[in-house]
């Protein structure tokens, strides 16, 4: 049941039409600026995007409702 219900359901993601690291150039673009930012001595910045590869980036996302302008993330909630 669990696998037919992955098979028909939509993620929020997909909904949000989300840009994917590996599928769109701009999220591969923002991987490539958080590797610059803060650039990791383990790894390179291709397999850095490399390993990112099919993230959905949110943050790309143009203003919407789906998206609130908040988070309870610092409070720990």
């Amino acid at each position: 049941m669990r696998e037919r219900f992955f098979e028909i359901s939509t993620s929020a993601y997909e909904t949000l039409d989300a840009p994917r690291v590996g599928f769109a150039a701009v999220a591969d673009e923002w991987a490539r600026e958080r590797y610059r930012d803060n650039p990791s001595a383990a790894a390179s910045e291709e397999e850095f995007v490399t390993r990112l590869r099919g993230f959905y980036v949110v943050d790309l996302v143009a203003p919407c409702d789906g998206i609130p302008p908040y988070s309870n993330g610092r409070t720990g909630g």
